[in-house]
């Protein structure tokens, strides 16, 4: 997956700097598990893309794909947008 798209790597740094994976004082073996956590729905979450891609490839026309990028970047420009928000006004989820 990194070497297809290697700002992923950024995107995990991110994630683990911002949710504080990794506390001071966590026993190796639970940092160990969430890693292999995160390896496993990784790998899971590539399988099922890709298994199902490969299964509804041939339903799709050029228009058909045009219209699932144009939503599909709609709503990442939402998250995004709501998550600078949150941002500039120190609001979080949690």
């Amino acid at each position: 997956m990194t070497l297809s798209n290697p700002l992923i790597i950024f995107l995990f740094i991110g994630l683990f700097a911002r949710f504080a994976f990794v506390l001071p004082g966590m026993p190796v073996y639970e940092e160990v598990i969430g890693y292999l956590a995160i390896l496993l729905g990784a790998l899971s979450w590539w399988f099922g893309i890709t298994f199902f891609v490969s299964k509804v490839r041939t339903c799709f026309n050029l228009r058909g794909i045009w219209l699932i990028n144009r939503i599909i970047g709609g709503v990442v420009m939402v998250v995004s947008l709501l998550g600078f928000i949150f941002t500039l006004l120190g609001a979080s989820f949690y």
